[in-house]
C-alpha cells in the first residue's frame, strides 16, 4: 500500500527535482509611477539667442529708443563690448561669440528637417562678419510666457540695428527674415511655434516625437513615443496643443496629468521610463532624462509598447 501511495505521489508530481518556476511579470499600471514631487520641480527659465550680423552693435541708446517705439521700458548699458538690455520683469545679456560657431549652426540649425535658409540667404549670411549670443533670463514672478516674449523684443531689436539674423539655439530653429516678421503680429496669447519646435525621428518601425523648447518656459520637454507613420502629422499638431496645455499646468500646479478630448494623458519623467522599460523598448532621446517627460496611458504597462501604440492611435483619431 506504501508503494501504491508513493508510486502516486511521484507520478502526480513528479519525483525528479522541477524547473524553477518563471519570474512573475508585473504589469503595472502607469499611474503607480507618478511622481508629482519630479513633476513640480520648474527650471530657471531663460530664452537664448545668437546673432550673426553685418553692422556693429548699436549704441544703448539706439536700442532704448527702438524698444520705445514698441511702448516698451528699457534700461540699456555697455561695457568692454558687451551689453545688458533691462525690459520689465526680463534681464538679457549680450556677448560675443565666435563667428565660424555661429555659422556653423545657421547652415545647419539642428533639429528641424525641412531647409530653414535659401542659398540666397545662406549666402548673405555667409558675407556676416559679426556675432553675437543673447541670453534672458526672468524676474522672480514674472508670468511664464512672458520670459519668451520679452526675450524676442530685445533680439528683434539688435537685429533691426545690426542687420542680423536670428537663431535660436533651444528650438534648433534659423529664422529668415520674411518668416521671423510674419510671425510677429499681434496675438492675444504668445504664439508657442515661434519658441518651440517638434522634432519626429523614426526608429524599430515606429515615429517618435519630441519637442524643443519648453525650457524657455522653465518646464520640461515633452515627448511623444511609439507611433504608426500615418498618425505623424496629426500628432505634431496635437503635441503642440499638449505643450500649450502644459504650460498652463505648469503654472497653476501640475500633478501629472492632462486632458484632450476624452483622452486622459499621464507624463512621467523619462527617467521612470528608462528604469521600467520593457524588452524591445527603444529610447530614442536618451541624452537629456532630467529634461524630459514621456507622454503616456495612464492604464498602460510602464514602457510597453503594445499599450503605448494604442495610446497614440486613440490620441490621433479625430475625436480623442
Amino acid at each position: 500500500m506504501k508503494r501504491f501511495a508513493l508510486l502516486v505521489f511521484c507520478v502526480t508530481l513528479g519525483c525528479q527535482s522541477a524547473p524553477p518556476p518563471a519570474p512573475l511579470v508585473l504589469r503595472k499600471p502607469m499611474a503607480d509611477f507618478i511622481d508629482k514631487k519630479a513633476l513640480a520641480k520648474r527650471f530657471a527659465p531663460k530664452k537664448s539667442f545668437e546673432l550673426i550680423h553685418r553692422k556693429p552693435m548699436p549704441l544703448p541708446d539706439e536700442i532704448d529708443a527702438l524698444l520705445a517705439r514698441r511702448s516698451l521700458l528699457v534700461e540699456s548699458s555697455e561695457v568692454n563690448g558687451e551689453y545688458q538690455i533691462a525690459l520689465p520683469g526680463v534681464y538679457c545679456n549680450v556677448t560675443r561669440m565666435p563667428r565660424a560657431e555661429a555659422l556653423k549652426k545657421m547652415n545647419d540649425p539642428g533639429v528641424l528637417s525641412e531647409p530653414t535658409l535659401s542659398k540666397t540667404d545662406l549666402a548673405a549670411v555667409e558675407m556676416c562678419s559679426l556675432s553675437h549670443a543673447i541670453q534672458c533670463e526672468a524676474d522672480f514672478g514674472l508670468p511664464i510666457r512672458q520670459l519668451p516674449m520679452l526675450a524676442e523684443e530685445a533680439v528683434n531689436a539688435l537685429a533691426a540695428l545690426t542687420d542680423g539674423w536670428i537663431y535660436d539655439p533651444q528650438a534648433g530653429r534659423i529664422w529668415d527674415r520674411s518668416r521671423w516678421t510674419e510671425g510677429r503680429t499681434e496675438r492675444p496669447r504668445y504664439n508657442l511655434p515661434r519658441s518651440v519646435s517638434i522634432e519626429a525621428r523614426q526608429q524599430a518601425g515606429h515615429y517618435h516625437l519630441r519637442t524643443w523648447g519648453l525650457d524657455a518656459f522653465g518646464i520640461p520637454n515633452l515627448e511623444l513615443p511609439v507611433i504608426r507613420a500615418q498618425n505623424v502629422e496629426t500628432l505634431r499638431e496635437r503635441l503642440y496643443t499638449l505643450a500649450d496645455l502644459f504650460i498652463d499646468e505648469f503654472e497653476d500646479g501640475f500633478d501629472g496629468r492632462l486632458t484632450l478630448g476624452a483622452v486622459s494623458i499621464l507624463a512621467l519623467p523619462k527617467k521612470t521610463i528608462i528604469q521600467h522599460r520593457g524588452p524591445g523598448y527603444n529610447v530614442v532621446w536618451s541624452h537629456d532624462d532630467r529634461a524630459t517627460v514621456v507622454l503616456v496611458d495612464p492604464k498602460g504597462s510602464v514602457a510597453n509598447e503594445a499599450d503605448q501604440e494604442a495610446f497614440t492611435n486613440r490620441l490621433s483619431s479625430p475625436a480623442p
